[in-house]
């Protein structure tokens, strides 16, 4: 049977109807996804500190091993390894002193620093010099032979490296002789030696240097070069 216009009418009505309907749950889905926040995290992390473009003939003397970031990802990160974290710090252009400077965290992928400020470091820059010293021997008590007659560092001269203040407290550079020893026809024996030079020998150790102060302590922020020394002695 033949739907009468009225049918036909009523069958618009019900299939417009079901397309309102399923527009309207498509906007409302749309509408809940915009407005519903997605689940994240926070957590407090350290990042180390790098320092970068530090200028020729400067060196770093202090600055602080890491700062405390605060970070923010999907849920699902919270296990993302944060070893990579660091924050970096630009030294172009400085000058020797101390320096306010801004440390510029790099998360890990998929991760972002929330911030509530510059995070702000304080870095110190001094100028790299270098110095010689004479080398001065101290023999160990168990090495020291009785009738020592000459000793001979070689080299009997190193350079010191390191921050200006550093070097500058730098009094002294001291070969310590301690551990084994070798021994060797003295190396200015000749044909004709006396059987008394001829009895005399040798004796060498390798010798660490120590870059000392006025009072005797160590300055550990200085390199000597070269570290180590060959100290010959000689005795009859």
């Amino acid at each position: 049977m033949t739907p009468t216009a009225s049918g036909w009418k009523e069958i618009s009505m019900r299939a417009l109807a079901l397309c309102l309907a399923g527009v309207i749950w498509v906007v409302a889905g749309s509408e809940k996804s915009r407005t519903t926040p997605a689940l994240t995290f926070d957590a407090i992390r350290d990042a180390t500190v790098v320092v970068k473009n530090v200028p020729q003939g400067m060196v770093v003397t202090q600055v602080p091993s890491s700062v405390t970031v605060r970070l923010r990802g999907a849920r699902g990160l919270e296990t993302a390894s944060t070893a990579e974290i660091v924050a970096v710090v630009d030294l172009a252009g400085m000058t020797p002193g101390q320096h306010l400077l801004t440390a510029e965290p790099l998360p890990p992928s998929g991760l972002e620093v929330v911030k509530s400020g510059a995070i702000m470091v304080g870095v110190t820059v001094e100028e790299l010099v270098s110095a010689e010293f004479d080398v001065e021997v101290a023999i160990g008590p168990d090495l020291a032979p009785e009738g020592m007659v000459r000793v001979n560092p070689a080299p009997c001269r190193v350079r010191v490296e390191g921050p200006a203040a550093a070097v500058g407290s730098v009094s002294h550079v001291v070969a310590l002789a301690l551990g084994s020893v070798e021994e060797a026809p003295a190396e200015d024996e000749d044909e004709g030696a006396t059987p008394g030079q001829m009895a005399e020998q040798s004796q060498g150790v390798v010798a660490t240097l120590l870059a000392l102060s006025d009072s005797g302590e160590v300055v550990r922020s200085v390199e000597v070069y070269p570290g180590e020394v060959l100290v010959r002695w000689e005795s009859h």
